[in-house]
């Protein structure tokens, strides 16, 4: 049962075919409740998944640098020897995708969470990515929810 109080968060929809997951944080002083809504991408690297949690406030400030790299990209980007002229949504979460590995493999927490970020920003609806780490940047693929 529901104190009156505080309403229940039943708009999990708001981001209907995304992950979501919430924390919630009573202050013992006071009756604050404080929710953070957190995005999740799934990520499978050598068949080993991990999840990485980028809150939205986090989406939401990140927005400028997301759209500086959209703007480089849009410039073109080599893909595995391949200079692609205005890559196109999948390609960008593979260039992104490329970058979250090496801030996987180099242990950088703000960097995987950006780039997380930037994936979850652009794809609302993806569940997991798998990322290729043989250097075949075309090989990464993305899973999207059931629509």
């Amino acid at each position: 049962m529901i104190n009156n109080k505080f309403q229940c968060i039943r708009d999990v929809d708001l981001l209907p075919t995304s992950p979501i997951s919430f924390s919630a944080r009573a202050s013992a002083e006071s009756l604050i409740l404080e929710v953070i809504m957190i995005r999740i991408l799934n990520v499978v690297i050598d068949g080993q998944m991990q999840a990485i949690n980028v809150e939205e406030e986090t989406l939401i400030s990140a927005s400028s640098l997301f759209n500086k790299m959209d703007e480089d990209m849009n410039k073109g980007w080599t893909l595995s020897k391949e200079f692609v002229e205005n890559p196109d949504i999948t390609q960008r979460c593979q260039i992104v995708g490329d970058k979250l590995l090496s801030a996987i493999e180099d242990e950088n927490d703000p960097m995987k969470t950006m780039m997380a970020g930037y994936i979850l920003s652009r794809v609302p609806n993806i569940m997991t990515l798998y990322i290729d780490n043989t250097g075949e940047i075309f090989e990464t693929q993305i899973e999207l929810a059931p629509s």
